[in-house]
């Protein structure tokens, strides 16, 4: 059920997104020229957020080198390929975008691959019936939370950068965007830790012992 919700509202983003791109290049980022982008772009919305959700499982399954994998490295280390083959190779200037796009498609398919590898749909239903009384009510009360978690999250995460696509070149927009990404290296140690206690913590949720353990750790 809740990849049903999770691709029908992907296919509807993606539609929006993909029909709206000249507006938004054109009048919001004042860029015409990266309604090509955004098109692209578009294509990997459904994707990544497939890939998301079977590397969350990942983790929940406590598979934290293959959800690890999946996570981050995986889609920019076939971007790089990509690029490196498109450059040396074939010889040719690729959209850049439509290379992210296809790095997202075949990262999809290894968590898909991960998932299949070490997760039995059927016999994790059959050990546990109440999955499958599921409803789509239940499921809505529990992910809009996150779904306004997230948002807030990811509007402070791009805000600057969007910002600067309207006001700034994109030469400038490139450098303040690879020092950022040289500046997460602080939160190496953070994310370590918290791939490794994020696991804990659902399962103490989902087992009703969530509040005891953390009293326990307080005391």
């Amino acid at each position: 059920k809740s990849l049903t919700v999770m691709i029908s509202l992907g296919v509807i983003v993606t539609l929006i997104f993909y029909f709206s791109s000249d507006y938004i290049a054109t009048t919001i980022l004042k860029k015409p020229y990266l309604a090509v982008h955004l098109r692209y772009i578009s294509i990997g919305v459904i994707p990544m957020a497939l890939y998301f959700l079977f590397s969350e499982g990942l983790r929940g399954l406590k598979k934290i080198k293959e959800h690890t994998i999946v996570q981050n490295p995986s889609r920019f280390f076939i971007s790089m390929v990509l690029i490196l083959v498109a450059i040396y190779v074939v010889n040719d200037k690729i959209n850049p975008s439509l290379i992210f796009s296809i790095s997202i498609i075949l990262t999809m398919v290894l968590s898909i691959f991960y998932w299949q590898k070490f997760f039995s749909a059927k016999n994790e239903i059959e050990k546990n019936a109440e999955a499958t009384n599921v409803t789509y009510s239940e499921i809505f009360k529990l992910s809009v939370p996150l779904l306004l978690a997230s948002s807030t999250s990811f509007m402070v995460s791009w805000t600057d950068t969007i910002v600067l696509t309207i006001y700034r070149s994109d030469e400038e927009v490139a450098i303040y965007n690879t020092a950022m990404k040289f500046s997460t290296f602080v939160k190496l140690s953070l994310m370590a830790i918290n791939s490794i206690a994020a696991p804990k913590f659902v399962e103490l949720f989902s087992t009703k012992k969530l509040r005891f353990k953390i009293v326990k750790i307080c005391c």
